[in-house]
């Protein structure tokens, strides 16, 4: 491993896990962290779920870099190994995954800066004047978990930005015969799954920022936001290996109808690499896939389960947040 790199382990996240403690008990000792009422400030109010969000939601982040990083390095190596390649090959690309260069935090905590700046100077939430100095002095330790927060929110898209440029460069180079070899199955489809469902569960956190008060516009955009670019992150893979198997096929059969020489028509997909034995087993691959529809149909069942589990989390979580929401207005009353 590069001195310029490093790796996040389990050990980051029980170190995640014990700074958001520290952070959560900080709030409640400095009375940040109380249980509102109508006399309370509305910027207080807004403080109280941020003093629960900030830490939890950061921590969450943090956490699962490890196993998003674990499950993108197991799959690159089952699928180097299925597909021929020797293990200093696999090992190679799979430690791209797990290697993290440094300038990658840097960007991130420069990144996780300017939002929560940004964030916090449009709303006003630096100094509030309605509020004393002790008030606002008791309030700092959240701008930290802000910075905190962000961070690890960056740190993970940019994580995840890395494993999909290594997945997407392991599958155009040495997956186009093991695509269609797998049958139906879709290589890293297991990880994409988990990936997917790491980032709903972070997603149904978010209505912690609203605990006690309304939510906040910003809010909800900043977290929609972040869902786009995961979800366009995590489903890439399989997005890709669907567009080369689909150009594969059709190039192979027009090449295979007409003689043309494969490697004159598509050479950024190095099909060059093909032997004419590799050609026909891609062709009668597919073909046989085109034929068993019902095959088709139960991988779209289970999928459409997968994909239901994922919208259902942040969904019923957030239906119980509104519970709770409305449970404390009836208690200020």
């Amino acid at each position: 491993m590069s001195s310029k790199s490093f790796r996040l382990s389990l050990n980051s996240a029980y170190w995640a896990i014990c700074i958001a403690v520290c952070f959560i008990v900080t709030n409640f000792v400095s009375g940040v962290l109380v249980s509102p009422n109508s006399l309370t400030h509305e910027v207080q109010i807004r403080d109280v779920g941020a003093s629960l969000a900030l830490p939890i939601i950061g921590a969450f982040s943090y956490i699962i870099l490890p196993f998003v990083i674990g499950l993108g390095h197991k799959e690159i190596l089952e699928n180097g190994k299925n597909c021929g390649l020797s293990f200093s090959q696999s090992s190679s690309l799979a430690n791209k995954v797990k290697n993290i260069p440094c300038s990658v935090l840097v960007v991130s905590v420069l990144t996780g800066f300017i939002i929560m700046f940004s964030y916090l100077y449009s709303e006003q939430l630096f100094y509030v004047d309605s509020l004393s100095f002790e008030d606002n002095l008791r309030r700092f330790p959240l701008v930290l978990q802000a910075w905190w927060m962000w961070t690890g929110v960056i740190l993970a898209i940019a994580v995840i930005l890395r494993n999909t440029k290594t997945i997407d460069k392991f599958i155009v180079e040495y997956l186009t015969v093991e695509l269609f070899r797998s049958q139906h199955k879709y290589p890293f489809a297991n990880t994409v799954f988990w990936n997917a469902l790491f980032f709903s569960i972070g997603i149904s956190l978010v209505p912690l920022l609203w605990i006690g008060g309304e939510p906040q516009f910003k809010d909800f955009l900043l977290a929609m936001t972040v869902l786009l670019i995961l979800i366009n992150l995590t489903f890439y893979p399989l997005i890709r290996i669907k567009q080369i198997k689909t150009n594969t096929f059709e190039t192979l059969k027009a090449a295979n109808q007409y003689e043309w020489h494969v490697s004159q028509m598509t050479p950024q997909v190095s099909f060059e690499k093909l032997t004419p034995h590799e050609r026909d087993l891609i062709l009668s691959d597919a073909q046989s896939l085109n034929q068993t529809p019902p095959k088709r149909w139960a991988n779209f069942f289970h999928l459409s389960i997968r994909v239901s589990i994922l919208i259902a989390i942040p969904f019923f979580t957030w239906q119980v947040f509104k519970l709770v929401n409305m449970s404390l207005f009836l208690v200020q009353l």
